[in-house]
C-alpha cells in the first residue's frame, strides 16, 4: 500500500510540475528524452565602477550582457567559465526581457546574474519555431523536435509565432521542459511555458 501511495505521489508531482500536461504527450517507444542545455562558449568579465559586469556567449550563438544580480558573489562569478552549463528564468521588467542566469549544480556558492540579450552581437542561432498547431498545443522547432503544451501553457503559446526564437531547458530525466520565447512582445507577458517532448 505504501508503494502505491509513493507511486501516486510521484505521478501527481510530475503532473503538477508540468502544469497539467496532457496524457497525449507520449514519447515513441524506444525514444530517449533529449538533453537541452545552455553551455557557455565564452565569458568576459570586468568592473564598471563597483559592478562586476560583462558578457556571456552561449554555444548556440546567443549573446548576453550582465546588467545586475539577484544574488551576487564576485569571487564565485569569476569562476564561471566556458563549458559551464547555465539555466534561465525569465521575467519582464521595465519593458525588457530579463533573464536570471544560474550555473547548474552551483548549490553551495549560488550566484544569480541578471542578463539581457545583447542584440548588437546577436547571431540568432537559437532554436526557432517553425510550426504551431491547434492554437499553441503543438509546436515544432527548427531542430525537428515536436512539443506538446498543456491547456494552461497554451495561454502563452497561442500568442507565439513562427520564426520566433526560444531557449529550451531540460535534463532529459523527466518529460518536462522549460521554454523561454526571446522574441515575443514583452507587453504580452507570455515569454515562458512548459512542454512535453513528443518526437524528434
Amino acid at each position: 500500500m505504501n508503494k502505491l501511495k509513493t507511486l501516486f505521489s510521484s505521478l501527481l508531482l510530475l503532473f503538477v510540475v508540468c502544469q497539467s500536461g496532457s496524457a497525449e504527450a507520449m514519447v515513441e517507444e524506444g525514444t530517449h528524452l533529449p538533453l537541452y542545455q545552455n553551455t557557455i562558449a565564452n565569458i568576459s568579465l570586468g568592473y564598471d565602477e563597483a559592478m562586476l559586469t560583462g558578457s556571456i556567449k552561449l554555444d548556440n550563438g546567443l549573446a548576453l550582457r550582465i546588467v545586475d544580480y539577484k544574488t551576487r558573489d564576485d569571487n564565485v562569478m569569476k569562476t564561471w567559465s566556458p563549458g559551464d552549463v547555465i539555466t534561465f528564468d525569465a521575467q519582464v521588467k521595465d519593458d525588457a526581457l530579463i533573464l536570471t542566469a544560474k550555473r547548474v549544480n552551483d548549490i553551495k556558492n549560488e550566484v544569480e546574474a541578471l542578463v539581457i540579450l545583447d542584440v548588437t552581437k546577436e547571431e540568432k542561432n537559437a532554436l526557432s519555431i517553425v510550426q504551431i498547431n491547434k492554437n499553441g498545443k503543438f509546436i515544432k522547432l527548427s531542430d525537428g523536435s515536436v512539443w506538446e503544451f498543456s491547456y494552461y501553457n497554451q495561454f502563452s503559446t497561442k500568442k507565439w509565432k513562427t520564426e520566433e526564437h526560444v531557449i529550451v531547458q531540460g535534463k532529459g530525466d523527466i518529460n518536462c521542459y522549460n521554454f523561454i520565447n526571446i522574441d515575443c512582445p514583452v507587453q504580452d507577458n507570455v515569454q515562458s511555458a512548459k512542454a512535453s517532448f513528443v518526437i524528434n
